[in-house]
């Protein structure tokens, strides 16, 4: 698995990682609504995030997962209602939706929305996707059957792993 951020892709990179046999990529999209990518401090836009998802699957990726975030600060149901519609338009196998966590001391955690807000994206994350085949095989995780991310469940049974490049951890 190749995990990457929309802006750190290019077609060219994709058609050399898969030479290299890289099977799976794994992409950190976040959020497709503009003002949650600048809240997070995204710097790759809607359009560069669709644009390199269409390349991956271009380059002949089969094994493609994204990265959506909730709980995000102004984060609507409707705002993960519409990105999950766009990204159920492409053949994606898996999807990681994380909650935004922070530390008390962040700018931002008393604008965190509450647990019953978090709640309700979690449980509509969970029914729209199972409505489209996906299972929910881990906390954050949603996959299409066979799809399950290894070193996902490697994390959560405590097997070891490596990670590569300048932000990875290896256990």
């Amino acid at each position: 698995t190749l995990e990457a951020n929309p802006s750190s892709l290019s077609f060219q990179r994709l058609r050399d990682y898969r030479a290299l046999g890289v099977n799976r990529i794994s992409m950190g999209i976040q959020a497709l609504q503009p003002a949650l990518l600048q809240l997070l401090g995204r710097v790759h836009s809607r359009e560069d995030a669709l644009t390199k998802l269409a390349e991956v699957f271009e380059a002949g990726f089969q094994n493609v997962s994204v990265d959506l975030m909730c709980g995000i600060p102004g984060q609507k149901r409707e705002d993960l209602e519409e990105s999950i519609k766009i990204l159920l338009e492409f053949p994606i196998t898996h999807l990681s939706c994380y909650l935004l966590t922070l530390p008390k001391h962040h700018s931002l955690y008393s604008a965190l929305p509450g647990e019953e807000t978090q709640l309700e994206h979690l449980l509509f994350i969970d029914q729209r996707l199972s409505d489209h085949g996906f299972e929910h095989y881990e906390i954050s995780n949603f996959c299409k059957p066979v799809y399950r991310a290894r070193h996902n469940l490697a994390y959560w049974t405590g097997q070891s792993y490596l990670g590569l490049g300048p932000s990875a951890h290896s256990y």
